[in-house]
């Protein structure tokens, strides 16, 4: 399983009845570096999703959507002569028939139309799908049937805190370490342009989720800060430990080239983020 460092994990899975029961899951045939096919996919799991009306809450102009007359507050009654009772029955329908015309029966203020519409052609992974441009409307107040919050005490939270710091930071050094030697994909790097994507994707999703991402975000940089390399932090303590080995000060020749080579270092390791960045945006 590569960077997984195991071939299976025990898991405990909780039924509907609420009966508990211990699984074995298999992670021998799993490809972490494989980015065009997601993890659960491979496992062969499908995450629960809740299940939406099928009612557009947003329509992207010049979108095929748009071009077919669709507005916010549309109910998608019929597609390619099947019922529609939820958002995800309209979704499977369009990516299944890209660049295919379809007719759609839908509902505004109580009355029933009929229009045509053609999703567009667009690549997910290895496969074609069709994309319409538009938006589910999620009514007031739906998701907090499916949200529980946590409360603990002061003690308790620095307790958690510290735990959950200490987890990412060494999860930090293990990636990096395994993509050094090749045993983890450099796809697992992001650079500024991810960053402030994914920064603009939690803030719109909440502000708890918008801090765990700074504070996600200030652990991984301290993380690298330390690292043994001239020039960082990390880098002035590894020539303290030297100079307390040697018993002398170093040679300023030598922390000069200490730090060319720290340097290098870096501006190579923002290269290949910014690499990264750029060829998962325009992909």
């Amino acid at each position: 399983a590569g960077a997984i460092e195991t071939d299976s994990i025990k898991i405990a899975v909780r039924d509907q009845e609420g009966f508990n029961r211990n699984a074995q899951l298999n992670l021998s045939t799993v490809d972490t570096e494989n980015t065009k096919i997601k993890l659960l996919d491979q496992l062969g799991i499908k995450p629960f999703s809740p299940v939406l009306p099928a009612v557009i809450g947003q329509v992207l102009a010049g979108e095929p959507a748009a071009q077919a007359g669709f507005e916010a507050g549309d109910r998608i009654l019929k597609a390619k002569q099947q019922a529609i009772s939820s958002w995800s029955d309209w979704v499977d329908i369009i990516r299944d028939n890209p660049e295919r015309s379809l007719a759609v029966d839908y509902e505004r203020n109580g009355q029933v139309f009929s229009t045509t519409l053609i999703p567009a052609m667009v690549e997910s992974g290895d496969k074609k799908i069709g994309r319409i441009g538009a938006a589910a409307e999620i009514p007031e107040g739906f998701l907090d049937q499916y949200q529980a919050r946590e409360r603990y005490g002061p003690l308790d939270a620095l307790k958690l805190s510290v735990e959950k710091t200490w987890d990412f930071s060494v999860l930090t050094l293990k990636v990096l370490g395994k993509i050094l030697i090749g045993e983890a994909s450099v796809n697992n790097l992001s650079g500024p342009i991810t960053i402030a994507q994914t920064a603009g994707k939690s803030a719109s999703i909440g502000y708890m989720y918008f801090l765990k991402f700074l504070a996600i975000v200030s652990i991984s940089l301290g993380v690298l800060n330390l690292l043994p390399i001239p020039v960082l932090d990390g880098g002035h303590l590894f020539f303290f430990l030297l100079e307390a080995i040697k018993g002398s000060a170093l040679s300023e020749s030598f922390i000069e080239q200490g730090q060319r080579i720290g340097f290098a270092l870096l501006i190579a390791l923002m290269g290949v983020a910014f690499y990264v960045d750029l060829n998962r945006f325009f992909n």
